[in-house]
Formats: C-alpha cells, sequence, structure tokens
C-alpha cells in the first residue's frame, strides 16, 4: 500500500533559485518542493521552513534547503519507520530510492490520510487525544500569530470573532502572502529587507476554509474529513466554536508509539540541538526520574513525546523551546516551556506536567471516595 503514496510528478526547483520564485507553488497547498543542483537531488525545502522568521524575497532556497534527509529504498519501505522520520525531522515529504535514482516523494499528509487501518488498530480513543487549541483573535497582528505560533510550537492558529466562534484559520504557508512580489510600495512590501508584519490583521492572511468536524469523533470520520479538505488537521467545533485540535503530527506520534518496545514508548525528537555533554546527560535522567514518578501513579502509561526546538538571538545564545505530550491512563497531558537554559526549559516542562498529573489524580481519588461515602 505505501509505494501508492510515493507521487512522482513532483515539484523540482533548483538550489540558486530565490523565494520570489517558489512563493506562489508554496501557496497552493504545496507543503514541500525537491531541491535538485545540476540534475542532482540535495534537499528538501518545507513550508515550515518559512516560520522561523521574515525572509525577503531574494533569499537563496540554498540558505534554506535541508539536506542529509534519510533516504528510502523503494523496496525497503515501513509505514511505522517512515512516520517516525517524519516526526523526528521538520520536513513535509521522504525521498524514496531506487539505487541513485529519486522515484518519487512520499508527503507527510499524504501518509496521514491513508493511516486509518493503523489508528483503529492503535484501539486508542480519539477524544482522549483531543488536545484543546491555541487561538489568536480576529484583531490581532500577522506579527503576533508568527510569534505566538513559535512560541507554542504550532503550525496552524484557529482565529475567532469576539464570541469565541472560528472565522477562520492560519496555517505556516499563509504567512508567504503577506509579501507582495510586486514593483513599488504596497501591502506587504520589503522595506530594508523588512516585512510591516504588525501593521496587518491575521485576517488579512487567514484561510476562510478549514478542515472541521463535530460529534462523533471517529477516526473514520477525522481520516475522511482530512481526505475531503485535503488538509493535515481536523479542528473540533462545538456551536462553532473549536474545543479541540487533531493534527498530523498527533496521528504520526499514535502510530510511532504502536512500535513493539518493553516498558513506556519514549522519543525525543530535536535532541540534537544540545551540543553538550553534559547536559544531555542531565536531560535523559530527567526524564527517566520523571517516568518513574508518573509510572507510580499510572502503570499503564502509552507513550511520552518531547519536542526540543531552539532560536538564536543576535549575541548567539540559544533559547530551547521545549514540548511534551505523554498519555496516560487518565488522558492526555501537554506541557511546554520557554527558557535561554536547556536544563531549565526541560525541568520546568516536566515540573508543570507532573504537577497537572498529580492534580487531576487527587480529583479523581476525591472524587471516588465522595461518590463511596
Amino acid at each position: 500500500m505505501i509505494k501508492n503514496l510515493i507521487k512522482e510528478d513532483f515539484k523540482r526547483i533548483e538550489i540558486n533559485s530565490e523565494l520570489s520564485e517558489i512563493v506562489n507553488i508554496m501557496k497552493n497547498e504545496e507543503e514541500a518542493l525537491a531541491v535538485f543542483e545540476d540534475g542532482n537531488f540535495v534537499g528538501i525545502l518545507s513550508i515550515n521552513d518559512f516560520m522561523e522568521r521574515i525572509y525577503p524575497t531574494n533569499t537563496k532556497i540554498k540558505t534554506l534547503v535541508k539536506k542529509n534527509i534519510p533516504k528510502f529504498e523503494i523496496e525497503e519501505l515501513d509505514f511505522i519507520k517512515i512516520c517516525k522520520t517524519f516526526l523526528e525531522n521538520k520536513f513535509k515529504a521522504i525521498p524514496i530510492f531506487s539505487g541513485d535514482e529519486l522515484k518519487g516523494l512520499i508527503y507527510e499528509k499524504d501518509l496521514v490520510k491513508n493511516s486509518l487501518k493503523f489508528l483503529k488498530k492503535s484501539g486508542k480513543n480519539t477524544k482522549e487525544l483531543v488536545e484543546p487549541p491555541i487561538t489568536i483573535t480576529q484583531e490581532e497582528t500577522v506579527g503576533r500569530a508568527r510569534n505566538l505560533m513559535k512560541k507554542e510550537m504550532i503550525s496552524r492558529l484557529p482565529v475567532i470573532d469576539e464570541d469565541g466562534k472560528i472565522i477562520g484559520i492560519v496555517e505556516s504557508k499563509d504567512f508567504l502572502k503577506i509579501i507582495n512580489l510586486k514593483e513599488g510600495p504596497g501591502p506587504g512590501e520589503i522595506i530594508g529587507n523588512q516585512i510591516k508584519e504588525d501593521e496587518f490583521l491575521v485576517t488579512s492572511i487567514m484561510e476562510k476554509q478549514f478542515s472541521s468536524i463535530e460529534e462523533p469523533l471517529t477516526w473514520e470520520n477525522i481520516i475522511e474529513n482530512m481526505k475531503k479538505n485535503n488538509k493535515s488537521y481536523v479542528l473540533i467545533l462545538k456551536n462553532n466554536k473549536p474545543v479541540g485540535i487533531i493534527t498530523s503530527k498527533d496521528i504520526l506520534e499514535i502510530i510511532a508509539s504502536t512500535e513493539k518496545k518493553e516498558g513506556i514508548y519514549v522519543q525525543i525528537t530535536g535532541f540534537e540541538h544540545i551540543e553538550n555533554v553534559f547536559d544531555r546527560e542531565k536531560i535523559d535522567s530527567m526524564i527517566e526520574d520523571f517516568i518513574q514518578k508518573i509510572g507510580k501513579i499510572y502503570k499503564n502509561i502509552e507513550y511520552m513525546f518531547i519536542h526540543i526546538k531552539t532560536s538564536q538571538d543576535t549575541g548567539g545564545d540559544k533559547l530551547y523551546l521545549i514540548r511534551a505530550r505523554i498519555l496516560t491512563p487518565a488522558g492526555l497531558y501537554v506541557s511546554k516551556s520557554t527558557e535561554w537554559n536547556a536544563i531549565a526549559s526541560m525541568n520546568e516542562t516536566l515540573d508543570r506536567l507532573e504537577r497537572q498529573i498529580i492534580k487531576d489524580h487527587q480529583k479523581s481519588k476525591d472524587l471516588s471516595k465522595t461518590q463511596n461515602n
């Protein structure tokens, strides 16, 4: 089945192309492009590569392309392994080879839309995996939306009105809309290599058509909705208000966790951003201690995923953004933290998770006592 997902007519661009040449391609739902140099495959350019900051339209693609992409042989494709590869990296497509010949790309979105068999096999309940969405109001600016998505480590942001009702959504690709490629001054014009995003409302770039669903939340309905709308997420609505979201990353995590392993399935992405060996060892120890503590509360923890990102200020200091998700018998818990020190950020992330879990567990115990009296 997975061979049928290989897209042979994928978009190709040259490594010396400029951003201005590919903006319209990526605006139109093309989440990833294959980059070539002198006819040879070099790497992948993904839409989320434009989230970190504003890039001038004359930016060379070679400064953005992700190289050293894992290469899969067409005869050795494994659905779960590819899911894990997408989780471990930021790109949106994976190259498939036959020897030295590039046969095509498998896109993350296509993989997720064909994952129903694995989701049903996982036995996971859709309701306990739904995470409340981070939202933004229609009065906020494009700049605020970009900063919020970077801070929260998310790829999409529902836009709501004054009553909390959904009116649109902003995805990573929508930030390309603010770039005006025409000559002369105008909305989004680059002035001194800087687009003034804070001068434009988020409604100027949001998509008014979005993927959404209400009850019942079955895997069949979720995947069907993704296929119908050609999206990699589904918003959960109640009375036209966003109350939850399931994304491609959530689905990839579920499938990756079905790989048979002893104990709790733990995966850390972005660990390479922590260069200090002592810090890496300390963080490993912190995660192990955390799992042991939570394991005393819940015996059957399903999985834990930790995502690490960094950004740098002008002085070269690194800001560590860490996001953790753990699925327990009581449901999904999510925590995040941003600190200038990797250990401090991990400590705060795990501490917040622990406090949430202990608080809810105590509430459950108290409720059980009340019911039994």
